[in-house]
């Protein structure tokens, strides 16, 4: 596995990085979206569709801010049933793919490397696994059933603590990862 991030920029560079923080991250969401929904990706016999499932942009203070991204994936293959899987990547401030990151390498034309680090190790879980996530480990409700519920998971105020539990996650998927290494 490689764990070995692309992008040139230390951290001094990501703290002389001036940005909008808000208009960053839509502009994220967005080269992100016309990167992966663009049409299925056939691999061989294996066809992916992809979407952007949900996106969340924390900001407790002007100069603290973390995003989580989660993409849904259709997996079809002759004689096999569809499978879905949900890639989740959680992103703090300073880490390799926070925004200031983003917005370096947009500026200097390297979108495609931000994006190849973005793709390469998210967190990746089956959709049962997904759920029971959401509904065992976060005590949320996943079912769109649910959206009026106060403890629906895509609410807005619920999302901080579904980003917290999916960070602890991969602080674990990565260590993990890294010990099988």
């Amino acid at each position: 596995m490689k764990f070995k991030r692309n992008l040139p920029y230390s951290v001094d560079d990501v703290l002389q990085a001036k940005l909008n923080i808000d208009s960053e991250f839509v502009a994220l969401v967005t080269d992100l979206k016309k990167m992966i929904e663009k049409g299925p990706v056939v691999s061989g016999t294996v066809t992916r569709e992809s979407k952007i499932f949900f996106a969340y942009l924390e900001k407790d203070l002007d100069t603290m801010h973390q995003y989580m991204i989660i993409v849904k994936q259709i997996i079809s293959a002759p004689q096999q049933p569809r499978k879905t899987v949900y890639a989740i990547t959680p992103v703090i401030r300073y880490g390799d793919l926070c925004l200031e990151k983003y917005f370096l390498a947009k500026g200097d034309g390297l979108l495609n490397t931000y994006f190849k680090d973005f793709f390469d190790q998210p967190i990746v879980l089956p959709a049962g696994a997904f759920e029971s996530f959401i509904v065992d480990h976060c005590k949320m409700e996943f079912s769109p059933t649910a959206k009026n519920s106060p403890k629906y998971w895509k609410k807005p105020e619920n999302a901080k603590e579904i980003l917290k539990q999916f960070e602890d996650l991969g602080k674990i998927n990565f260590s993990v990862l890294r010990k099988g290494k």
